[in-house]
C-alpha cells in the first residue's frame, strides 16, 4: 500500500465515525417516558450550560436571616416544645 491509498482509508474511517457520532447524539436527545419527577437536564448537551446558569443563580439570590430573626424563631420554637412537654389535663 501507498501512502494515498491509506489516507483513503483514513478518511473514509473519519467519515464512518462522524456518522456514528451524529447517530449516537441524536439518540441521547431522545426523551423516553419515565416514571417519576422528571430530569431537570434532559439534553447531555446542555448539561454545562444549565449547571453553571443554576449555580450562578443560586449565588446571587442566597438569603440569610439576620440575628434578630433566628433569635425570634429559636424562641418561637422553645415556646412549641414547651407547649408540647405540658402535661394534658
Amino acid at each position: 500500500m501507498n501512502t494515498t491509498d491509506i489516507i483513503i482509508e483514513i478518511d473514509a474511517e473519519i467519515s464512518r465515525l462522524r456518522e456514528a457520532t451524529v447517530l449516537l447524539a441524536s439518540i441521547e436527545t431522545i426523551s423516553i417516558p419515565t416514571l417519576g419527577r422528571p430530569s431537570k437536564v434532559r439534553f447531555a448537551g446542555k448539561v454545562a450550560s444549565y449547571a453553571s446558569t443554576k449555580l450562578a443563580k443560586k449565588s446571587a439570590t442566597k438569603r440569610t436571616f439576620s440575628a434578630e430573626v433566628r433569635a425570634k424563631m429559636a424562641a418561637a420554637q422553645r415556646a412549641r416544645w414547651a407547649k408540647a412537654k405540658r402535661p394534658t389535663k
